[in-house]
């Protein structure tokens, strides 16, 4: 909505005079700050009240609200491009991203009412559409928040650590967890109903180290105390999410050129699928790990010989085919991509630079589409990532040096990929962190862990809409001549843990961490006995706190039972049945009938009929034939339908679903 500048002023004036009817009323009160003023400014040039951004970032600060109520953001503010597109404003808050096109010329209003529980709130005013070329800039030149009852926009760093974490740990409590109806239609009231997690729906992964799976993934026997149990155990309990170390790079995966050993990986994968666990995979290419063969094309490559670099992309490609998709219709001959979340295609482009140099951003992004349309072709949905090290701390320019406390090149990098003309290629955003964990007193205290700068680099990340990751997590158990105690690890793994879970956008969070009997120390959340160290008990107990309790309900009088919990896949068992939820934001109500998998259900519809079996016949993968063919007419909740055919007819129903089958393939391949 655009208001003229006339009832700017009007709106400005009804402001003041409700700002004291709300303070008598909810101790809330409406404040106008101008945008140079504004805590957070990832980028834009300040020009007295106003600040011009003429490259995407935001400019935004903190508020609280004691009680939940609307908060109205109105933002004060005008446009310029040089194409037929206006400048896009968005206003974020929490989930909530509110998008504006700013009408070029003259300044005008843009508001949102938000509604939000109780809390800490960030409010980011963003410009996502400057563009190559594009011409577009946005000036802000003041941000109105009515309804808060406190605004804090210091550039304190201790305001803001702890501002920071009371952002994240509001959105944690009213975001990451919500609210639903499970629908037990066909069932009796009063009937008890049972519901547990099984996951969280954000991943929280571990790292599977060495060149040898077995290592760590091997049967082992029952009551076995040795380290490649206690690992099992200790996984398997505390995490949901894989990734190979060193198993997944180049060089164990092909060290002879046109030989792919993939079995390390495979390994890897099948154990996180039987255990309920995702995976990710780490990494297609990069400076490092590479085999003897590759290192010499890519020396051949960076001295300027054209034949080499055609050479190395070709390699590329053929490692695209065997590590994510051979590209062809068949989804089913092994295109690995299926199990992969996430994928770090290119590692650390910007830091390692070797294929930058080689390739360039418009020959990275054109691996980036080859390896897309190899994810697409195999039915996947892949996030493929980019991944760097020095985003929340040492954040400098790769190329300049210059000083960079929201790390703008990494964001600039992941547009440029972007805007190379193939479309987002790049999917998602990776970020290491081995922790500076030194004290705030010494030589390099203003590049140790600061949970206010995590918050500046995550909202510029935000700005690009993609998810986040951080790929690799470390304590360090000394850096820069100082040691770690237990109780600063404990700390950083607390914090971190909550500003990435805290975050909107972020998505997974990976601790990259040596497992006995190799090094461990106090910054590990294990001993050399597998004790929990402090790091560990405070890892454990936030994940404790992450999980959704087993509940005990029971069925309404309409067939209704109300539940609450963290979002992720829980079990619902009901008369010895068990059920999968999906319990997300976007589904505030459950049919739990049609959730019910019975074997042969290859349609999840909550009954096994002849759509079933031409799913089947599609995918054989789903399950099998036989199950379809036992329950063939079962209703979910409701046993068999009163249509099912005898035994003897089911045979006939399988010829005729075959027969209309068959038609159909007929068709379509003529």
């Amino acid at each position: 909505m655009t208001i003229p500048r006339r009832a700017a002023v009007r709106r400005a004036f009804a402001c003041g005079a409700l700002a004291f009817f709300i303070i008598a009323q909810r101790d809330a009160f409406c404040l106008t700050l101008s945008a140079s003023s504004l805590s957070h400014r990832s980028a834009g040039t300040p020009d007295g009240q106003s600040v011009t951004l003429n490259e995407n970032g935001y400019l935004g600060t903190y508020f609280t609200l004691d009680q939940a109520g609307p908060v109205t953001v109105r933002a004060n503010a005008s446009g310029t491009t040089a194409d037929a597109m206006a400048p896009r404003m968005g206003i974020a808050i929490a989930d909530t991203l509110v998008n504006f096109n700013v009408t070029p010329g003259g300044s005008g209003d843009y508001s949102h009412a938000y509604d939000l529980p109780a809390g800490t709130y960030f409010v980011r005013t963003q410009l996502d559409n400057a563009g190559p070329g594009a011409g577009r800039s946005l000036t802000l030149n003041s941000l109105e928040i009515d309804g808060a009852s406190s605004i804090s926009n210091v550039g304190t760093r201790s305001v803001n650590e702890a501002n920071a974490l009371a952002a994240a740990d509001s959105y944690i409590e009213h975001f990451r967890q919500g609210s639903a109806t499970l629908d037990f239609s066909g069932f009796s009231p009063g009937t008890p109903v049972e519901v547990r997690m099984r996951r969280n729906e954000f991943n929280f992964g571990a790292y599977v180290t060495g060149f040898n799976a077995d290592t760590w993934l091997a049967s082992v026997s029952p009551g076995s105390t040795s380290n490649r149990a206690r690992y099992q155990d200790f996984v398997t309990r505390h995490f949901n999410m894989l990734v190979p170390s060193n198993m997944g790079k180049w060089q164990p995966t092909e060290n002879t050129q046109g030989v792919p050993t993939m079995g390390q990986v495979d390994t890897i994968r099948e154990f996180a699928e039987s255990h309920n666990m995702s995976f990710r995979q780490h990494n297609l290419a990069w400076g490092h790990q590479q085999p003897a063969w590759v290192n010499d094309l890519i020396d051949d490559a960076l001295s300027g010989n054209a034949l080499a670099k055609t050479a190395l992309r070709q390699a590329v490609i053929d490692r695209i085919e065997y590590y994510v998709g051979d590209g062809d219709e068949d989804q089913n001959d092994g295109d690995r991509a299926r199990s992969y979340v996430e994928l770090d295609v290119i590692n650390e482009i910007l830091r390692e630079k070797t294929y930058y140099r080689i390739f360039g951003d418009a020959g990275i992004a054109e691996i980036y589409k080859l390896t897309k349309d190899a994810v697409e072709s195999a039915g996947a949905e892949t996030r493929l990532m980019t991944n760097e090290y020095n985003v929340f701390n040492w954040a400098g320019d790769p190329f300049t040096g210059a000083s960079d406390n929201y790390a703008n090149w990494y964001r600039q990098h992941v547009e440029t990929l972007n805007n190379a003309g193939y479309g987002t290629v790049v999917t998602g955003i990776g970020i290491q962190y081995i922790v500076n964990p030194v004290a705030d007193s010494s030589p390099t205290g203003g590049q140790n862990h600061n949970t206010a700068r995590i918050n500046q680099v995550l909202q510029n990340m935000a700005v690009t809409g993609l998810p986040v990751t951080l790929t690799e997590f470390s304590v360090p158990s000394e850096a820069f001549g100082e040691t770690t105690t237990a109780e600063r690890a404990a700390e950083i793994y607390d914090e971190t843990l909550r500003m990435m879970y805290g975050s909107p956008l972020a998505t997974s969070m990976l601790i990259w961490e040596p497992w006995p009997d190799l090094a461990t120390d106090v910054t590990t959340i294990v001993d050399a006995n597998w004790n929990l160290t402090p790091a560990g008990q405070a890892f454990v107990a936030l994940m404790d706190q992450w999980t959704t309790p087993t509940q005990f309900l029971t069925v309404g009088q309409d067939g209704d039972v109300e539940f609450a919990g963290y979002y992720g896949e829980y079990e619902v068992v009901i008369n010895n049945e068990v059920f999968l939820l999906d319990h997300n934001k976007q589904s505030a109500v459950h049919s739990l009938v049609s959730q019910l998998h019975l074997p042969g259900d290859f349609t999840f519809d909550g009954k096994v009929d002849g759509a079933d079996f031409l799913a089947w016949q599609r995918n054989a993968a789903l399950g099998e034939l036989a199950d379809w063919q036992t329950n063939f007419g079962f209703v979910t909740g409701g046993g068999r339908s009163s249509s099912v055919p005898e035994p003897s007819g089911i045979a006939l129903a399988v010829a005729a679903v075959w027969a209309v089958a068959k038609a159909g393939l007929s068709t379509r391949q003529r």
